[in-house]
């Protein structure tokens, strides 16, 4: 996981992004080691300047994270990837008007 944190902070950072979505939708359990590794790698998303968004939230999902403690205050989150995509391009759409 080190190497994937890496390797996205890296692209991060030479791309110049502002967004970032972690799509979780395969994300079948709640493995406590991987929600840990999804908080900081969005931290380290934040601290580049860049704004992470997690889509894929199921609402089973939904009340094991928050059975767990994790806390996603100020992260867009959205139930699909379709959904995400639909809210990054809105995004879009206001910032050039």
């Amino acid at each position: 996981m080190q190497r994937l944190t890496t390797m996205l902070l890296d692209a991060i950072h030479g791309r110049r992004s502002k967004l970032v979505v972690f799509d979780i939708t395969s994300l079948a359990v709640t493995d406590t080691a991987v929600v840990g590794v999804l908080e900081e790698m969005i931290r380290a998303v934040r601290l580049l300047g860049a704004e992470a968004m997690v889509s894929g939230i199921s609402p089973s999902l939904a009340q094991n994270l928050t059975m767990q403690g994790v806390r996603l205050s100020g992260i867009h989150t959205t139930g699909t990837l379709s959904q995400a995509m639909r809210d990054v391009w809105a995004g879009r759409q206001d910032r050039q008007q």
